[in-house]
């Protein structure tokens, strides 16, 4: 089996083909330079004071666009310029904002959290307590309460399961200065809540981006949800005129289901350049992903070839073989199974590497 091998024998920390990223595989980009390069252009340009923006982000199912995301979650992130935060939208299958809001919070990657609220708040309790108002940006007194909560560690737990609208116990309720739970059809609470952590952020000098993956599955909610969802979201941005970015990934190429799911307000914000594509692959561009791929996971130490434990031959031929099955639709998943399953055959078959087309041959399909 696969996951049995031992890739070190081949020069590789482990197999480069999973299916299934590696939670450690968010530095990689393999391939795909154009999409790469618009992408870093936009967010590179970006800072917590810069007009807020959409992003609209295509991908054939497959292509990578999941994994695309992730990558400029870590970049964003590492860079301490923004702060990112990813909504699988198939994960929660939300039938209100609540439900968008709440997965948003659960999203938060607390030690990220934590060095955005140390850089904000220092020892002065009265400039602390002046600046938790102005995040909170409203007469609500209770969300003052709860970000000025927030100089405590400790509090973190508890102040999410607030913002998120679940009971808390007394004595959690007295440490965080509320006295009641935010009800499950107030929107303009949540509505609140957003704004004040876009406002915490651009405090610590980041800008909040929220990106919403496999958008497209909202197309199968009621129309009414789908409109308060729709109007919620156009709040979020018009609440935060400055310091967010909203980003909206499709697995659907359709632009009626664009223009169905998105409320008019966010569409008009789009500009000349509406959409960032996850491309298909050229052979060319397989090839420099089979490599990327290849060389992220080799050992440092081992002096290889690029395409150990494979060869350029023997890549350009299953390539050739796969875009003659695929026509344009190669793309980064099917590679991904297809390799996986070749190097396995061979390898069971106790052919040693580096591979090449010839030992194709031994095999009865590829």
């Amino acid at each position: 089996m696969i996951n049995m091998m031992n890739w070190e024998k081949f020069g590789l920390k482990e197999n480069p083909f999973s299916i299934v990223p590696a939670n450690n595989s968010v530095d990689l980009w393999a391939d795909r330079k154009k999409a790469k390069n618009i992408f870093e252009k936009k967010i590179n340009t970006f800072n917590f004071n810069s007009i807020s923006d959409v992003l609209l982000i295509w991908g054939d199912f497959g292509a990578g666009k999941t994994h695309s995301l992730y990558y400029f979650q870590n970049q964003i992130n590492k860079s301490q310029k923004g702060f990112c935060i990813f909504t699988d939208i198939t994960q929660i299958q939300p039938t209100s904002f609540q439900d968008l809001f709440v997965s948003f919070i659960r999203a938060i990657d607390i030690d990220i959290f934590h060095e955005i609220v140390s850089d904000v708040f220092s020892n002065n309790k009265q400039e602390n307590k002046e600046k938790a108002k102005k995040i909170a940006a409203c007469n609500w007194s209770e969300l003052k309460n709860v970000i000025y909560s927030l100089q405590d560690e400790e509090n973190y737990d508890i102040a999410f399961d607030w913002m998120q609208g679940n009971n808390l116990l007394i004595q959690d309720k007295k440490r965080l200065g509320v006295t009641n739970k935010i009800k499950s059809k107030d929107d303009q609470s949540f509505l609140a809540i957003f704004k004040a952590l876009v406002n915490l952020c651009k405090e610590a000098n980041r800008f909040l981006v929220w990106m919403l993956d496999e958008y497209q599955t909202l197309r199968d909610i009621h129309s009414r949800q789908l409109d308060r969802l729709k109007l919620s979201l156009l709040n979020i941005y018009n609440n935060s005129p400055k310091g967010l970015v909203l980003g909206f990934a499709f697995s659907s190429r359709q632009r009626d289901v664009v223009t169905r799911l998105l409320p008019e307000g966010l569409l008009a914000r789009l500009g000349e350049s509406p959409y960032i594509e996850i491309p298909t692959l050229s052979k060319e561009e397989g090839l420099e992903y089979v490599k990327d791929l290849i060389n992220y996971y080799k050992i440092e130490d081992k002096n290889i070839d690029d395409f150990y434990p494979l060869t350029e031959d023997f890549i350009n031929k299953m390539l050739s073989i796969m875009i003659n099955e695929y026509k344009d639709d190669l793309i980064p998943r099917l590679i991904n199974i297809r390799f996986q399953s070749i190097i396995t055959k061979l390898y069971d078959k106790g052919i040693k590497p580096p591979y090449n087309s010839n030992h194709l041959l031994k095999l009865s399909n590829y």
